[in-house]
């Protein structure tokens, strides 16, 4: 017993697989992967670090010309938004305020977020040029040198 397919329905067949395969392979390589980086995870105040976001689609390959906007705590993100380069990356750069603390940076695209942290403290060698020298005009030299190694230990025992 030969059990053909009427040749209707091998056309009808043919033409869905051929029309469904690349839609499915199309949406496959639309959705988004992102990576964020930063080149400083701890910085001071007032200072920035560079923040490196890189798109691609589920094939690796690059996302070229997709928007990029920022949200963040702490600080300010510049430019926003950024597009993509031709290899699928924007730098942008995030600029710490007079505020410290865990900055939370979003990166969001297409759907997709990725969230990066940077420290924003101050650092020892910021108190001594900065904070200092006012209190040196304030309390005199033995006065400030107190405060000062006070502060340093404080600041040592959190680390």
């Amino acid at each position: 017993m030969n059990l053909k397919r009427p040749p209707a329905l091998r056309l009808l067949l043919l033409l869905l697989l051929a029309f469904s395969a690349p839609a499915e392979v199309a949406q496959a390589q639309e959705e988004l992967i992102m990576s964020i980086s930063t080149q400083s995870e701890r910085i001071n105040i007032y200072q920035s670090t560079g923040i490196l976001v890189q798109l691609t689609n589920r094939a690796g390959e690059p996302v070229v010309g997709q928007e990029v906007t920022f949200i963040t705590d702490l600080g300010t993100v510049e430019p926003d938004p950024a597009v993509t380069g031709v290899h699928g990356e924007v730098w942008v750069t995030f600029i710490a305020a007079s505020q410290t603390g865990v900055s939370h940076i979003t990166a969001s695209a297409g759907g997709v977020s990725e969230t990066i942290e940077v420290t924003v403290a101050v650092l020892a060698f910021q108190w001594i040029v900065f904070v200092f020298p006012c209190l040196l005009g304030l309390f005199g030299i033995a006065g400030a040198a107190g405060l000062f190694q006070r502060h340093t230990k404080k600041a040592k025992q959190k680390e």
